[in-house]
């Protein structure tokens, strides 16, 4: 078993969680501030409103003032965020002092002034 954070809880980035949380993985999800019009449905429903599952029951949600909390003792980081806000999200986890060894980047779409 793997202890991940998943930085971002758009809906791909709770898509990836869920996976990595059913493939038998310690998952944790942070919500960032951008998260906030989403987080009820998270922790109240266990459910993204743009996605058809509910989260499964081991994954972990944390919410934007739980940035250490969500950072600590992990394995494995994986940004979850559009393009347009990878940068932003990136400032704000290493701002956050998440410590991160080993990591990855979820994204879709360009960014836009750099492609």
């Amino acid at each position: 078993m793997v202890r991940i954070t998943v930085f971002g809880a758009g809906a791909m980035g709770t898509a990836v969680a869920m996976h990595l949380a059913r493939a038998g993985n310690e998952v944790t999800l942070w919500a960032s501030e951008f998260d906030r019009p989403v987080l009820a449905a998270l922790l109240d429903e266990r459910r993204h409103p743009a996605l058809p599952d509910h989260l499964p029951e081991s994954l972990i949600v944390k919410q934007p003032d739980e940035l250490g909390e969500a950072g600590k003792d992990l394995e494995v980081a994986v940004m979850g965020a559009h393009s347009g806000g990878a940068r932003t999200l990136g400032r704000i986890v290493a701002g956050g002092g998440a410590g991160l060894r080993t990591g990855g980047v979820v994204a879709k779409g360009r960014e836009r002034g750099t492609g």
